[in-house]
C-alpha cells in the first residue's frame, strides 16, 4: 500500500459523559509551539464553564 505521509488528526474540544447518574466534563484546545498557557488555561476554563452551565 502506497502512502503520501498526509495525517489528519480530530480532537474532541468540548464533551459530557453520562454514566449511571453521574456525568463529567472534559474540555481541551490545540497547544502548538507559541501557545500561552495562561491563555491555554482560559480558554479551557471559559470551554468547561459553558457546559457546566447546562446543568444550571
Amino acid at each position: 500500500m502506497e502512502t503520501n505521509e498526509d495525517m489528519r488528526f480530530n480532537i474532541i474540544i468540548r464533551s459530557i459523559l453520562n454514566f449511571k447518574n453521574r456525568s463529567e466534563v472534559s474540555a481541551a484546545s490545540g497547544v502548538v509551539l507559541d501557545s500561552n498557557s495562561k491563555k491555554e488555561f482560559n480558554e479551557n476554563f471559559i470551554k468547561a464553564k459553558s457546559l457546566l452551565e447546562l446543568f444550571k
